[in-house]
């Protein structure tokens, strides 16, 4: 294939917006969260997930159910098989983009639908492509970064992930200060609180440059470079996704973790690491536009700076985008866990 063609054919896709992180970013996320977690908090997070969904795509089906313990539920439960399912489920708000959840489904299409600026095209969504479906728009905040000069009025649009964040973490709180929450509420908003602290920390879903394209490039979808392409070796790589590879590049740049050490040893070994750990100023941070404000200028200088439209990632800016999204990542499980710990309450 050409170069123009393939320039062609990586324009075209932009329409499937990247994910913030992929699945395996998000879970590593969660997992951070997970040991800093209160046992209180485990237990009441064991029976929100017990109530269970499933996203169909074609003939594979994601499971994001647990099974009921065998009597009390004990630490090993806990640990063997709620912590999976845990960090499983900061992949769920993913999953639905191009799949059916089968409890959900009608609520996502209803929340959609009543996001500001959001037009919904009529039939299949699951069918439908762009932003405009299955709460696409609730992943991302926009802030641009305006061309030098630029005195256009640039605006993120009014559906996004700060709304969104705000509208799921009042009903996980409003649940919770009942007598008797809904189990299967609180999962829904727990999938999304897992994804969305995620999703903020990624610099390129806090932000969009005007800088080389007037319109805009959607959070680096529009920005093609000749960074490493897992999917499509040779072909360029835009450079939101190759961002939404930086957890799983740092994980595999750490001279300290073993060739395939999963999530658990990763979480170990970046948690006890002294010159990764947030300060307690920005653990305690819970105002999601603050994390937009940070996002948008990690992106001016770590991640637009350094590199030009066709470029390959050079080894200085390699080791930036390790040891940045080594950061967010320890940073975005620590303000996961600060924010449940102080929302769960078990309760028999």
């Amino acid at each position: 294939m050409n170069l123009k063609r393939s320039l062609s054919f990586a324009l075209a896709a932009l329409s499937a917006i990247a994910a913030a992180w992929n699945g395996n970013g998000h879970q590593q996320v969660a997992d951070l969260a997970w040991v800093k977690l209160t046992h209180e908090s485990k237990l009441e997070i064991a029976k929100i997930l017990a109530s269970g969904d499933s996203v169909t795509r074609g003939e594979r089906t994601n499971d994001y159910s647990i099974p009921a313990p065998a009597g009390p539920i004990s630490d090993e439960y806990l640990e063997k098989v709620v912590r999976p399912a845990f960090r499983k489920a900061a992949t769920w708000a993913d999953d639905i983009k191009g799949g059916q959840s089968a409890q959900y489904d009608a609520k996502i299409d209803a929340d959609n639908a009543a996001s500001p600026g959001v037009h919904p095209p009529e039939g299949d969504t699951h069918r439908a492509r762009g932003e405009d479906v299955r709460c696409k728009s609730w992943h991302y905040y926009d802030d641009p970064i305006n061309a030098p000069g630029d005195k256009a009025a640039h605006a993120a649009r009014d559906s996004n992930a700060v709304r969104a964040l705000g509208i799921v973490r009042a009903s996980l709180e409003d649940q919770e200060k009942g007598a008797t929450p809904s189990r299967k509420e609180q999962l829904y908003d727990l999938f999304w609180i897992e994804h969305l602290f995620g999703d903020l920390v990624q610099p390129l879903h806090c932000s969009e440059s005007y800088v080389l394209k007037p319109t805009g490039d959607a959070g680096g979808n529009g920005f093609l470079t000749m960074a490493p392409n897992t999917f499509r070796p040779g072909e360029p790589e835009n450079l939101h996704s190759y961002w939404d590879a930086g957890i799983d590049h740092a994980i595999a740049a750490d001279a300290t973790l073993a060739a395939g050490a999963d999530i658990e040893k990763v979480t170990a070994a970046w948690t006890a690491d002294a010159n990764a750990a947030p300060s307690d100023q920005a653990v305690q941070d819970l105002d999601p536009m603050s994390w937009v404000h940070t996002g948008h200028d990690l992106a001016v200088k770590f991640v637009y700076g350094g590199i030009q439209p066709m470029g390959v990632p050079d080894e200085a800016y390699q080791k930036n985008q390790n040891d940045l999204c080594k950061k967010q990542a320890i940073l975005a499980g620590a303000r996961m866990a600060t924010y449940l710990n102080s929302v769960l309450k078990s309760r028999p």
